[in-house]
């Protein structure tokens, strides 16, 4: 939301001065998610759904390929297993709102987590295709 925009940019105006391009990026581009997350933690649904629209609006500039540090993979690490956001988003006590409105998030998680799965598989086999299996039997 604004608020988390406001911050990450002077944050960013200060990090301009100490490091790297490179380096800011990636701090200012986790601190976004990070208070996101935070939100996220809130026992109110109005900054709950705000953090849950700052990570999907992430998710959205990283397919576009429009930032700087994060990456696919690294955005779906961060959702998986970096942060505990499907701990908290899925977990028995959300609020059914929360999880309505993570569908999009939900296919990210998914989609990613499949296409790592096959290229995990593609490079246990050798980088080779899965070879198609025929029925040879002829009938009698």
């Amino acid at each position: 939301g604004p608020r988390i925009r406001g911050l990450t940019e002077s944050v960013q105006q200060l990090l301009r001065r100490a490091c790297a391009k490179q380096q800011v990026a990636k701090h200012v581009e986790l601190l976004r998610l990070q208070l996101a997350m935070g939100l996220i933690k809130s026992p109110f649904l109005k900054q709950q759904l705000e953090g849950l629209q700052v990570v999907s609006e992430t998710i959205s500039t990283v397919v576009k390929k429009q930032t700087r540090w994060l990456t696919i993979p690294t955005m779906w690490d961060w959702l998986v297993v970096d942060s505990p956001f499907c701990a908290v988003v899925y977990s028995a006590g959300s609020h059914a709102e929360l999880v309505r409105r993570s569908t999009d998030i939900l296919r990210f998680i998914c989609n990613q987590g499949k296409l790592r799965a096959q290229k995990e598989e593609e490079e246990e086999e050798g980088g080779k295709p899965p070879v198609a299996t025929t029925n040879q039997s002829a009938p009698p």
